[in-house]
């Protein structure tokens, strides 16, 4: 019985010593997106007060051209919601019918 506890203690000891191996102090570094945000907010703070224009697309798209593009349009999303809500209305009339049947 002593051999079967010193056997286990040793493994216990291996075991956590495994798990143990990770370095206490970790080196946490500045991650690049945060480096870029922190330049950016002391490049501002520097601009306070001066007023710079830049033209769209550093003059290289003329917006005219382009035209202008709705992000939503309204034709598609009436019919999407007027879908839905058919659906919705189906939903509950399963739901009211079942609660009947029980």
């Amino acid at each position: 019985m002593k051999s079967l506890c010193f056997i286990g203690a040793i493994f216990f000891i291996a075991v956590y010593q495994q798990v143990e191996a990770i370095p206490f102090t970790r080196l946490k570094r500045v991650s690049d997106q945060r480096l870029a945000e922190l330049e950016t907010l002391v490049a501002l703070s520097k601009m306070s007060g001066k007023l710079v224009t830049v033209p769209l697309g550093l003059g290289k798209v003329d917006p005219k051209l382009i035209g202008r593009k709705r992000r939503s349009q309204s034709r598609l999303l009436d019919s999407l919601f007027n879908h839905s809500a058919e659906e919705d209305a189906g939903a509950l009339e399963y739901e009211e019918n079942y609660r009947y049947r029980k």
